[in-house]
């Protein structure tokens, strides 16, 4: 039989088992060993487990980690909602069991190319979704090792899509701004071109009709 003992002075791994007594009967022995520190230990692992889930449960982007064969080892909610599923159903898989071929030679290339490359790596991503609209994500991949040590990846996405539109839409706004500020110049070296025309022809007239005094019947100096 065995068992865990918990008392004020520690906690206590007990074993109990039947031996011989000598007597053609049989006894009991037992072994005991202090096992306090492993469950302090083990407590606070299990603690930092809930509150690095709890964290990742609720941050605003998807994660997930990839054991050495690219099978899926952690995922956050977000992440296996985002693909309508459950976690525990995404566990133990690999993309090509997952997802469709191209999508899974997607993941799979740019997975090798993190591996090889050694470092993290950030891009932006094109995403088409299920009903037709097209979402851009911020995705950062790193190597990362498993539980035998062997080199997996992980990685995070957060959906950029409305910062992605909000850029578009500045742009497109820059593009109209100049657009006007270009006809407006315009317009307005073609008014000045109106304005010097007139005032030129405006001074002709002026100068045509003093000479025509100077020259006409009485007007001269000679009359």
């Amino acid at each position: 039989v065995q068992y865990v003992d918990s008392k004020p002075s520690g906690r206590w791994l007990k074993v109990k088992f039947p031996v011989p007594d000598g007597r053609g009967g049989v006894g009991v022995a037992g072994i005991r060993v202090g096992i306090t520190e492993r469950s302090r230990l083990e407590d606070a692992l299990a603690e930092s487990e809930r509150r690095f889930r709890t964290f990742m449960d609720n941050a605003p982007a998807v994660a997930w980690i990839k054991d050495a064969a690219l099978r899926y080892t952690y995922v956050n909610q977000a992440f296996a909602q985002y693909h309508g599923r459950s976690a525990p159903e995404m566990l133990g898989h690999d993309d090509f069991e997952l997802f469709s071929a191209d999508i899974a030679t997607y993941f799979r290339v740019h997975d090798d190319e993190v591996r090889s490359g050694g470092a993290a790596v950030q891009t932006v991503r094109k995403m088409s979704q299920p009903d037709g609209s097209t979402r851009h994500w911020l995705a950062v991949k790193f190597p990362f090792a498993d539980a035998s040590g062997s080199q997996g990846i992980a990685g995070f996405a957060v959906d950029v899509s409305a910062r992605v539109d909000a850029e578009d839409k500045a742009r497109r706004y820059a593009d109209d701004v100049r657009s006007l500020v270009n006809r407006l110049v315009q317009a307005q070296e073609a008014e000045r071109g109106r304005v010097a025309e007139s005032l030129e022809e405006s001074l002709f007239q002026s100068w045509a009709v003093g000479a025509g005094k100077l020259d006409g019947p009485g007007g001269g100096l000679d009359g």
